[in-house]
């Protein structure tokens, strides 16, 4: 029991790296400033909303300056949620937000990864 715990966090540990690149690769500068300092991907809907089930979907992601990060995504979320349906359009923002909803619980991490590492792969081969 102890090794499959292991075996998942790391697994977790090495999705939220790959997860992490692309945004990063996909995005460039804060999606709110336009600032290149400080980028951090930010979840839309957080990691444990959806069980885990939106953690690792680069749709559900958004890179943000450190400042946007902190003072607007986490203490001003009502605001952050308004300026992401303009972002992202309505119809896709109320999409994800119903995926947030679905439970899921159990996880291929070998599917996520083979899956996260083609996506960041044809992001920079554009």
């Amino acid at each position: 029991m102890i090794n499959r715990i292991k075996d998942r966090k790391k697994w977790i540990k090495e999705l939220d790296k790959l997860w992490s690149a692309i945004i990063h690769e996909r995005y460039k500068v804060c999606q709110y400033c336009g600032s290149t300092n400080r980028l951090n991907a930010h979840h839309i809907f957080t990691k444990g909303a959806s069980g885990q089930g939106l953690r690792h979907d680069t749709k559900n992601g958004i890179l943000l300056c450190g400042g946007h990060h902190i003072f607007y995504a986490h203490q001003r979320p009502i605001e952050f949620h308004e300026f992401l349906k303009k972002w992202m359009g309505i119809k896709e923002y109320e999409k994800l937000l119903m995926r947030s909803k679905l439970t899921c619980k159990n996880k291929d991490y070998k599917a996520w990864e083979l899956l996260l590492t083609r996506e960041i792969r044809l992001l920079k081969e554009a």
